[in-house]
């Protein structure tokens, strides 16, 4: 049980942090600002600079003053803000340099000017913002990384914003366009959907910060928002894509990052979750893991009312109680520490009634203060010098503080929420397809063709899934002419195996490490004599596949061509799926080795004169070297 001493210590705590804030601030003729730790990328050597930012530089220590204002309504904390917007903007509008993020850009500055424009009702606020949009407009247009904390989602968090504000038709044009570039880089899985390139990472990330919960909890606030259940539906699909990575071990979804330990793995080259679950960071985080994900899933239970949610928060109450419980953790700033679990904490006390949540959160942010006042406020983060930042260092500490006072979980750059949207008056997004828009990308093909038959019901869109989409599309081909029937199905089958093969693919480093290894492996046998083939077995590599069609899909061709045999092998490589067709005689080699043989053993799988044995023998070795060189196989 928490003292009332300890509770009334809180907000002594929280002057202190306001007021140590404010000594380190500086001024000059355009306003407040701070200057806050920085690493230069390319020397590593820290140093305390000007830095803009939500992340950990001024604009976020002015969101936390704009914070404390609401809770204490003193004017010199609206004042701090005020003044550090003006700094802010004028630094903005003429260093046209910055990156068009929400935590760590441009983006960041604008939900800051119009929480402050939320706040004060001053039409300033707002046409600074407006300002600052139309100067980046075309850099926020261009961005192409799909997640929260630097790319898509959580630019559309403040173009959404700033849109319910001005009503502004362009930027609803704006929010459309980029929601599309969104929607054309999400990937089909294994089950859901995913976004993610991959190149520093196993799979698609799971979490927050940069993985698929931060982008569905954006997508979560655009159908509530704009009242389209399809957005909800395809947040829901990226947590079925996350759910692959739950370790029930652990009590949380698996840190997929890389780092250079891993290259050491064994059985690395299969690339699968087992691979990777020994060396799991087991993070639990704002950023990643279970805390940022359990941020997610509440979203999620207070749209939908599923149970399916209720149980992944309440998984994720436990896991956060265990490291309050055990200071598992370093530190207590939002982004990696006891903050983001506090935060959490008080989440899941408001939507669940939940009281010992409530106390947990109390608990580890009392510590917080504690820790805080041993260095004077000042030395966090982690490099363990000062750093005054919101999601880094001490403004942090103090919207932790600020949050256990108020008894809730501020609307904080935490989970930023959009506004209540009036019912009905939103109709941006409100007629999106999404669905019509994803199924549509899979099998483009299938329906130019079907659609020169009878149109295509739009009922057949909605679908839960890809498989089941496709397997609409099956009933309607069925009930063609027989003719019709054979031809469409030829090319539908082989969409679907495309999809398939799309659904394994785990991305750019995947491909990457595997054929480094297959390099080093090819480098050796060259080394050897030929006749060490006659000792190996083969196999077929996991980014090969084959498929026979009728008709050449590669090329166009008239429907009424005749139908043939085609060896469709399909070669996914680090940027794309290579269609190639090949000869009988490899496409044949290539589809036996799906499962390791031996030389000997292809030669009996074709038929050959008696006598011609050793030609076969030597014919199948020529194969087999030509498809090692490739790397269309492998030998185990």
């Amino acid at each position: 049980m928490i003292a009332n001493q300890e509770l009334n210590d809180l907000p002594s705590g929280l002057d202190e942090i306001s007021e140590f804030l404010l000594s380190k601030m500086k001024q000059d003729k355009e306003g407040f600002y701070w200057e806050t730790i920085s690493r230069d990328s390319k020397t590593e050597v820290l140093s305390f600079t000007f830095n803009p930012s939500l992340w950990n530089g001024t604009s976020g220590i002015a969101w936390f003053f704009l914070a404390l204002y609401e809770h204490t309504k003193k004017e010199y904390d609206l004042e701090t803000a005020e003044k550090t917007f003006s700094k802010v903007y004028s630094y903005s509008a003429h260093q046209t340099l910055l990156n068009p993020s929400l935590y760590d850009g441009i983006s960041g500055i604008i939900y800051l000017g119009l929480e402050l424009f939320r706040v004060t009702g001053k039409e300033l606020y707002l046409q600074q913002t407006l300002n600052l949009y139309e100067m980046y407009r075309q850099k926020i247009l261009a961005e192409q990384t799909e997640d929260m904390l630097i790319g898509i989602s959580g630019i559309l968090m403040m173009m959404v914003s700033l849109y319910h504000y001005t009503k502004d038709e362009k930027l609803g044009n704006d929010i459309e366009a980029l929601v599309t570039t969104l929607l054309g880089k999400s990937l089909v899985a294994e089950a859901g959907i995913k976004w993610g390139n991959n190149l520093l990472s196993m799979d698609s990330l799971c979490g927050f910060s940069h993985g698929n919960s931060g982008i569905a909890f954006c997508l979560l606030q655009l159908g509530k928002y704009f009242e389209n259940e399809e957005f909800i539906w395809l947040a829901e699909q990226a947590f079925r894509y996350e759910d692959l990575y739950y370790d029930p071990a652990q009590n949380n979804w698996m840190d997929l990052r890389w780092e250079e330990s891993k290259n050491h793995l064994p059985n690395l080259f299969d690339w699968n979750k087992n691979t990777f679950l020994q060396e799991d960071f087991d993070l639990n985080a704002w950023a990643h893991g279970a805390c940022g994900i359990g941020s997610a899933r509440i979203q999620a239970f207070t749209i939908t009312a599923d149970p399916v949610y209720k149980e992944d928060c309440r998984k994720v109450f436990e896991r956060c109680k265990h490291d309050i419980k055990t200071r598992s953790k370093r530190n207590h700033i939002l982004f990696s520490g006891y903050g983001g679990l506090s935060d959490f904490m008080l989440q899941y006390s408001e939507v669940f009634d939940n009281k010992e949540a409530s106390e947990l959160a109390t608990e580890i942010t009392l510590e917080s203060l504690q820790k805080s006042r041993s260095h004077g406020h000042s030395e966090w983060g982690i490099q363990n010098s000062e750093d005054l930042g919101l999601m880094t260092g001490t403004a942090g500490i103090g919207l932790s503080l600020l949050a256990i006072i108020k008894g809730k979980s501020l609307n904080s750059i935490l989970h930023p929420e959009l506004p209540i949207s009036e019912t009905g008056k939103n109709t941006v997004l409100k007629n999106f397809k999404v669905k019509k828009v994803f199924f549509e990308r899979f099998y483009p093909k299938t329906l130019e063709i079907l659609k020169t038959f009878n149109s295509i019901q739009e009922s057949i869109y909605d679908s839960q899934t890809i498989e089941e989409f496709g397997n609409r599309l099956s009933e309607i081909i069925i009930g063609l002419p027989e003719e019709d029937m054979i031809y469409i199905s030829d090319i539908h089958q082989l969409e679907t195996v495309q999809i398939n093969i799309r659904k394994r693919h785990k991305g750019a480093l995947c491909f990457q490490t595997r054929l480094m290894i297959l390099k080093k492996e090819l480098e050796e046998f060259l080394k050897n004599d030929q006749t060490e083939l006659l000792k190996k077995r083969f196999i077929r590599n996991p980014f090969i596949d084959g498929h026979e069609t009728q008709w050449n899909w590669k090329e166009d061709h008239k429907k009424d061509s005749k139908a043939g045999t085609y060896n469709n092998i399909f070669y996914s490589t680090d940027q794309e799926m290579f269609h190639l067709l090949m000869e009988p005689f490899p496409a044949a080699v290539l589809q036996l080795l799906e499962k390791p043989l031996s030389i000997d053993e292809l030669v009996e799988c074709f038929q050959y004169s008696e006598g011609d044995r050793e030609v076969m023998m030597e014919k199948v070795s020529e194969q087999l070297v030509e498809l090692l060189k490739s790397f269309f196989i492998r030998m185990v």
